[in-house]
């Protein structure tokens, strides 16, 4: 069987993200009903060896996994549409059945033996390496690969920028850390883990959304957060932030070459390429690290309590300082029409009826209760017309909906569990990093095929206390 979980693994890794049955048309779906098949057959073949071996533990991350399952059949059960809540809405396929898939696979990941080493790594971030230097391609007018429906609305072979930096929010992440984590290991790992992460850096930074921005922050303040405890990870972490700098100094210079062929509106990445935000932030970490190397040869005692006080001190001020911004900022077109979602949103959430805000109208329902109501249904078409709203653009905000509080509250509890674990047992980056940032930015953006499935086995694996030797 853990041969089988590793071809589960690549599978996802190598051929999920590359699948394209018809161009970019229908490619939600197209991606959905191969990780429906693939993910299971898998599920079943998992189940029948955990009920044979009787692998069942009884433990707090047992309990949290029971109980959002639990929450997942009340939604159903009450579901406003039950056929579309089992399968998904097509185009998206994250009803019931994925959600048991996710769970069967994470569960078993948990209990399982599973065979990773670093050939099967290597293997695993191949693909998701070719779509970022797709990405990066496309969105500079350069398509190597013709496929149907091109144009700069969609990238890689992952589809819309939204769907392409929810992949990016998992892949880029397990990057970094993996180079962390291969500290005074093998210097020619480093380098290629090195080249994969500027890579995924230099396709968050070109892609264009401002939101994807999320990812960047949320991961390198995990990291300084949990590095600076000594001077060896302060010197690792300025080595990880120093990929940034790379990432943008290479954006800047192929904008100088290419910038005619760029085809995204104005952007953040655009604004830090005009003023040199990556020879800054390089010529910074080359001070910070030179400090910190001349603190070091003269034998001064690292001050680990001060250090880190700052550093909090600094990243909760910076968080204070982009909440304000978002607040003095919010209106109807707020992170390109993220604003008025919200805001109908949070109306649907409220028009609900007391049952149904505790179980919600059920897995991929938003759509279906939304246009069913006529008050909701006028104003969703006024808006967005043709264009079909079919979640909330964030996954606590559409959780709510479609699972209720309820819910949210089991996958708080499921999500809680495993970072109070991974604090306890000192779980490796690798498993922690892609989970937070997968969080982070999905406040402002939504579960997928393409981002899901991969945090449920990180978390599967990290709470198994796999590593990579």
């Amino acid at each position: 069987m853990q041969y089988i979980s590793v071809l589960y693994l690549l599978l996802l890794c190598l051929l999920l993200p590359l699948y394209m049955k018809n161009g970019y048309g229908e490619l939600g779906e197209a991606k959905g009903v191969a990780f429906l098949i693939i993910g299971g057959v898998f599920a079943v073949l998992a189940l029948i060896h955990l009920c044979a071996k009787r692998k069942f533990r009884k433990d707090g991350f047992s309990y949290a996994v029971l109980f959002i399952l639990l929450a997942n059949v009340a939604s159903i059960a009450f579901s406003a549409d039950i056929q579309r809540s089992f399968w998904g809405l097509p185009g998206w396929r994250t009803g019931f059945l994925t959600v048991i898939i996710l769970i069967i696979s994470c569960y078993y990941f948990y209990g399982g033996k599973i065979l990773i080493n670093r050939y099967v790594v290597a293997a695993a971030l191949s693909a998701p390496m070719l779509c970022f230097v797709l990405g990066i391609l496309n969105r500079f007018s350069i398509y190597p690969i013709k496929i149907y429906g091109q144009n700069p609305s969609f990238l890689s072979t992952l589809g819309n920028i939204d769907w392409y930096s929810g992949f990016l929010s998992v892949f880029v992440p397990l990057g970094l850390a993996l180079f962390i984590h291969e500290k005074e290991k093998s210097i020619v790992i480093r380098i290629l883990l090195a080249i994969y992460t500027i890579a995924g850096l230099l396709a968050i930074v070109s892609q264009g959304s401002n939101g994807a921005y999320l990812i960047v922050a949320g991961a390198y303040v995990v990291l300084l957060l949990r590095l600076i405890e000594t001077r060896d990870g302060l010197k690792s972490f300025l080595l990880g932030f120093s990929f940034l700098g790379i990432a943008l100094l290479i954006f800047e210079v192929m904008l100088r070459f290419m910038g005619s062929s760029y085809n995204y509106e104005d952007n953040y990445s655009l604004v830090l390429a005009r003023y040199h935000v990556g020879l800054v932030i390089l010529a910074l970490i080359f001070f910070l690290y030179r400090v910190v190397r001349l603190l070091e040869e003269i034998k001064h005692e690292y001050k680990e309590k001060l250090v880190k006080k700052v550093c909090i001190i600094a990243v909760t001020l910076g968080a204070l300082a982009g909440l304000v911004l978002i607040v003095a900022n919010f209106t109807d077109d707020f992170g390109n029409g993220r604003g008025i979602i919200y805001r109908i949103s949070g109306d649907m959430y409220l028009s609900l009826s007391n049952w149904e805000r505790v179980v919600g109208v059920g897995q991929d329902c938003f759509s279906s209760y939304g246009y069913s109501d006529p008050v909701f249904s006028t104003s969703l078409l006024n808006v967005f017309g043709n264009n079909m709203l079919t979640n909330a653009h964030s996954i606590v905000l559409t959780a709510l909906i479609e699972k209720g509080i309820l819910g949210v509250i089991a996958y708080a509890v499921f999500f809680g569990s495993f970072f109070y674990t991974s604090k306890k047992e000192h779980i490796d980056l690798i498993y922690v990093l892609p989970v937070v940032t997968y969080l982070i930015y999905g406040m402002i953006s939504f579960n997928t095929v393409l981002n899901l499935p991969y945090v449920y086995i990180l978390m599967g694996l990290g709470l198994r206390g796999q590593r990579q030797e």
